[in-house]
């Protein structure tokens, strides 16, 4: 389905689950079209605030707000030429949305506190972990957008619809890794990984071949292996995980459900980072989540404390 897309100037849709590769394979649709493409550009969409991700991709001129003491090139304005990929663009507000299809339908946009009307010409791969047909029908997407950014659709499997990959995207990932080291898998070890369902898909599965790498381990045995992965379960469903405290629920009634959760969510990357030295990467490696969602926290929450279960 992929090499369908090489000989193809229509804006590529990529669904799947959290975790199953649509970045990899973003740039891997961007990769075949090198010889006539320039650069790939990547934002998540789901990461940024709503007057932060406008100036992400549209710029901005010196002075348009608050705190833009310098002129900022878009990303609209950076893909040309090249691909641009929209990474979780369900999540954008109708605002966004309104803003975002004129650009993608023209090639043209002005940056924020600009009169001056900019061309540009990129290839757009856009990509969601829900269902994007479903959140029309919801109201929560535009229709014509969808249209616009569905030339080509494309859907992720998840990793256990695919576990015959899973010995070569062990390979890949370790040759990525920047040890570039090989990962030797026994017959044991392969095994085991194929009988595991992966609720977190490529990621849970890159996160694994990085602990590996990480600790200078390149032949893993059964003790390397953790024991939820032995065990095929899913530590999402283990009793701690299903059940609340009585503190849990008082908070929720205190807070809302959805400022409980963004507080659990808060609290989770703050220790974290705390952890592993104020680093970017390992922070994002050890929440599952994109580096993206860890910069995100730091730019809004300077010098926060998060102290829910404290």
């Amino acid at each position: 389905m992929v090499k369908t897309t090489y000989n193809s100037i229509s804006p590529i849709y990529i669904f799947g689950q959290t975790g199953t590769g649509k970045q990899v394979l973003a740039e891997l649709i961007h990769t075949l079209k090198h010889d006539d493409l320039k650069d790939f550009y990547h934002i998540n969409c789901s990461a940024l605030t709503e007057t932060l991700l406008e100036s992400e991709l549209f710029g901005h001129e010196k002075g348009a707000f608050t705190g833009a003491e310098k002129k900022k090139v878009g990303l609209f304005e950076k893909a040309n030429g090249g691909t641009l990929f929209l990474d979780e663009i369900a999540t954008m507000s109708p605002t966004m949305q309104n803003k975002v299809i004129t650009a993608i339908e023209t090639k043209k946009f002005r940056p924020v506190g600009s009169e001056k009307e900019i061309t540009s010409h990129f290839r757009l791969i856009a990509a969601t972990s829900s269902d994007l047909s479903q959140e029309v029908a919801k109201g929560k997407f535009r229709s014509d957008l969808f249209f616009r950014i569905n030339g080509i659709h494309l859907k992720m499997p998840s990793l256990k619809e695919r576990k015959e990959d899973i010995n070569d995207l062990v390979n890949i990932i370790a040759l990525k890794h920047e040890s570039q080291k090989a990962l030797f898998l026994t017959k044991e070890i392969r095994s085991t990984l194929k009988k595991y369902e992966w609720p977190g898909n490529i990621r849970e599965l890159k996160n694994l071949v990085h602990s590996w790498l990480d600790r200078n381990i390149t032949k893993p045995e059964l003790s390397d292996v953790p024991s939820h992965i032995i065990n095929n379960e899913n530590i999402f469903t283990r009793p701690q995980y299903r059940y609340l405290s009585k503190k849990n629920l008082k908070q929720i009634k205190e807070l809302g459900l959805r400022e409980f959760l963004h507080e659990i969510e808060m609290e989770a990357i703050s220790t974290l980072y705390k952890e592993n030295n104020k680093k970017i990467r390992p922070t994002a490696r050890a929440l599952n989540v994109h580096t993206d969602k860890i910069y995100s926290f730091i730019n809004k929450n300077q010098g926060v404390q998060y102290d829910l279960f404290h």
